[in-house]
């Protein structure tokens, strides 16, 4: 069978020069690939961080595909902030094409039977991991006998099959990377291992988290406990990667990368062992508690360059407010720790604690500036589906009202419920940026770079930037 994958595009004007890479769709592509079908991959978002941002020429692109490639299956990758683009892409190709359509991902996963509801043209859609259903789907195999499959009979009656976990994640093949857009991935940037200007590809060694934050969504997909892939099988896929694209870092998706110290150890042996120290710099992203000297110094001598650590908030009740675990305290010491050893430390923050103020984030700002973290980041919380967040403060908005550009990007990019602390604290961040942070940020980035990197993040910088132009 011929499948074409879709991934969505985000809001027009918001594109990114870099974006993390859909492993998701990877894993599924190779997978069908595996069984012996036909694969292609739509990525409207890389697509659009190329040509810029217009989407009537990216919708004209997704048709030509459609018709040259001409499957005999579609599937959508869905995420809510975007959820309209996919309702958009189903609309253009539902007119052209009369075969069976299925949508997974997160927002398919978190609400599937209000998506079929919502969106007649589908056939079916996949709940949690998508690769085996996708593939039994395009084996022909009867939808009774496919697991986290939901779909219509021919009453209209909504039915499904509960979802099911692969344990053996080795059993998957690495992603089909040569079928995503990798200039695009690739392309030189400082935001995937932060504050290195470095061409960066993505990675993942495990899946799941054993903690439950009420924000994080990565349970809805991934399911309950961890599962994790090989040491041997993260080192081949890196090595292919290094083999066949010019790259020079990596950025770890785990959710929580330290969550088992002796399969640290073992991984960054296979490191050292197989040379990759020398060859790569590399990212992670964790729990403080997770954080002691022992396992510092691995990493380091490994070739990890950089921590992020998801802090949240410098306020302890925020912290227990969401089920975050972990202390201010704990906080404090993981950043000190790792700056000793020698590694930059990004600070993940978060703002729209329930009953949050303006002096909440002054504080915050303040602690940021005692603490001095080598990076920070500061967001807004955004309401998933199947999160304890949403059900608790989302006023069951995607339930309520229709899947449009403007509602969603109204509710999670431009208002909301936190869009007055987020203009907060921006204006406060602003002021305190020009008054402390240049100079520490442009001796930060001379550390951690190269002098070719410094020079050539110079130079591209001052390179007018050409979308390019479609055949």
């Amino acid at each position: 069978m011929r499948v074409l994958l879709i991934s969505p595009l985000a809001r027009a004007g918001t594109f990114p020069k870099s974006s993390w890479m859909p492993l998701g769709v990877g894993f599924v592509a190779s997978e069908l690939r595996r069984r012996g079908h036909a694969v292609s991959v739509f990525d409207r978002l890389a697509l659009a961080g190329r040509i810029g941002p217009d989407k009537p020429s990216v919708n004209r692109a997704m048709l030509d595909r459609y018709r040259s490639f001409k499957p005999d299956l579609i599937g959508f990758h869905t995420v809510s902030p975007m959820m309209y683009d996919t309702v958009d892409s189903i609309s253009l190709l539902e007119a052209h094409f009369q075969g069976p359509m299925v949508a997974g991902g997160h927002h398919a996963t978190a609400l599937p039977e209000l998506t079929l509801r919502r969106i007649p043209a589908l056939k079916a859609v996949v709940e949690g991991e998508g690769e085996v259903p996708l593939a039994q789907i395009a084996d022909g195999d009867a939808p009774e006998a496919i697991p986290g499959v939901w779909w219509r009979k021919e009453t209209g009656e909504i039915v499904h099959t509960p979802p099911k976990q692969t344990e053996d994640l080795d059993r998957f093949p690495v992603p089909a990377l040569d079928l995503l857009d990798m200039k695009f991935y690739t392309r030189p940037n400082l935001t995937k291992v932060y504050g290195h200007y470095l061409s960066s590809a993505s990675v993942i060694g495990s899946r799941g988290c054993l903690h439950r934050c009420d924000f994080c969504a990565v349970r809805g997909t991934q399911g309950r406990g961890v599962r994790f892939h090989s040491a041997e099988y993260v080192v081949e896929w890196i090595k292919r990667v290094l083999k066949d694209y010019p790259v020079e870092g990596f950025y770890f998706h785990d959710s929580d990368f330290l969550m088992d110290t002796s399969r640290t150890e073992t991984l960054c042996e296979s490191f050292r062992r197989e040379g990759l120290h020398k060859k790569i710099k590399w990212a992670v992203q964790t729990r403080a508690d997770h954080i002691e000297p022992g396992i510092l110094k691995q990493l380091k001598r490994s070739g990890c360059v950089l921590i992020a650590l998801g802090v949240e908030s410098s306020i302890q009740h925020q912290l227990k407010a969401v089920h975050k675990g972990g202390s201010v305290e704990g906080n404090e010491r993981a950043i000190r720790l790792i700056k000793e050893a020698g590694m930059a430390v990004l600070a993940n923050m978060l703002i729209g604690f329930e009953g949050e103020t303006a002096s909440d984030i002054e504080s915050k700002l303040d602690w940021l500036a005692r603490v001095s973290p080598t990076f920070y980041a500061v967001r807004h919380l955004l309401y998933f589906p199947s999160t304890s967040l949403y059900e608790r403060r989302g006023g069951r908005f995607l339930e309520d009202n229709e899947w449009t550009e403007a509602n969603l990007t109204g509710y999670y990019v431009d208002s909301g419920s936190n869009a007055p602390l987020y203009g907060t604290y921006k204006r406060l961040e602003a002021q305190r940026r020009r008054r402390f942070d240049p100079w520490r940020r442009r001796i930060a980035f001379l550390r951690m770079n190269s002098p070719r990197n410094a020079i050539r993040y110079w130079i591209d910088g001052h390179k007018k930037q050409e979308p390019e132009r479609l055949a």
